[in-house]
């Protein structure tokens, strides 16, 4: 998400967008909105590890939640109730909705022209390679098991970088479980 919204900034660049600005500028596509949008991205699908259809309409809603406006209220994908992390919704529990304000939302223009980046990576295919919680690179994944047994900031020879990865190949592959086996045989 943040590669691509990265890009799409750079791309358009000082083209003018629907509403005759820039992509980029205050209020607008900045690199604090790329990083929140991706964050929340990144949460829409951990939080939906067990159904790929939840995890299509999360991700939908953080792109409707930062498009909508008090003109426009766009909460059909945020979650419902007043435990939702969409305010907006909570007002609608609670029937508070006149007084409810619209902070941060990102204007109708940019809303439009990140739509098809939501759209690339909302598609199921690529979400199904999700489900279960499972990263979609497996060698990040184990260097970073390897360096929870040998941190780098720790300097370790190389027997301790070698036992390293033994215990993160076999936590890697058969879960923390396996460890307790080798060390049970060992004993």
């Amino acid at each position: 998400m943040g590669s691509r919204l990265r890009k799409l900034k750079s791309s358009l660049g000082k083209k003018k967008l629907s509403d005759g600005k820039t992509i980029g500028g205050k209020g607008r596509l900045t690199d604090v909105v790329i990083n929140r949008l991706t964050a929340f991205y990144g949460n829409a699908i951990r939080g939906n590890t067990k159904n790929v259809h939840e995890m299509r309409q999360a991700i939908w809603a953080v792109w409707a939640h930062t498009a909508s406006t008090d003109e426009q209220p766009k909460h059909w994908f945020c979650p419902k109730g007043s435990n939702s992390w969409c305010k907006y919704n909570v007002c609608v529990q609670n029937n508070k909705v006149p007084g409810f304000k619209h902070k941060t939302n990102l204007p109708e223009a940019v809303s439009e022209a990140i739509k098809p980046i939501f759209k690339d990576l909302s598609h199921l295919k690529l979400l199904r390679r999700c489900l279960g919680g499972k990263t979609q690179n497996p060698n990040e994944s184990l260097n970073s098991l390897i360096w929870k047994y040998s941190p780098k900031t720790i300097g370790s020879s190389i027997t301790i970088t070698r036992i390293a990865a033994f215990l993160a190949v076999c936590d890697y592959n058969d879960g923390h479980k396996s460890q307790i086996d080798i060390m049970n045989a060992m004993v």
